[in-house]
């Protein structure tokens, strides 16, 4: 089923559209995910998005704070990620009191590398990397 969704992506202008899915509880991400756009809409407490392996890679995802609940992008094992100024992070999340809404995560693994990367909405909002 989950290759029948890869295999059958509509294009727009020459370019594959890609899926959007609302989760409001805790998710484990798979690598059958990538190219989703994930969202919270409609959430009513915080929710943890769990990246797969970075063997499993390739892969890529859009992660979307559409709720004012924390949003937690993290990795499957702990001090693999590479984000803002941390080659060994932990998780990347928009937890701050009303600096939470509109705010994304872009993640991009080439099977080695895990790239977790914070795209607020404003430079206001507030992001929190977290390192063990």
């Amino acid at each position: 089923l989950e290759m029948a969704k890869i295999a059958l992506m509509p294009l727009v202008n020459g370019l594959p559209l890609r899926w959007t899915e609302a989760k409001t509880a805790a998710y484990q991400v798979t690598k059958e995910d990538s190219g989703t756009i994930f969202h919270t809409t409609g959430a009513t407490a915080a929710v943890t998005f769990t990246l797969p392996p970075i063997s499993d890679g390739p892969f890529h995802f859009m992660f979307i704070s559409g709720a004012d609940v924390a949003m937690t992008v993290a990795a499957k094992t702990a001090d693999t990620a590479v984000t803002y100024n941390d080659l060994a992070a932990d998780s990347v999340a928009f937890s701050t009191s009303s600096e939470i809404i509109g705010g994304s995560v872009e993640v991009i693994c080439d099977g080695t590398t895990l790239f977790v990367l914070p795209r607020p909405a404003t430079i206001y909002q507030t992001i929190t990397i977290a390192t063990a």
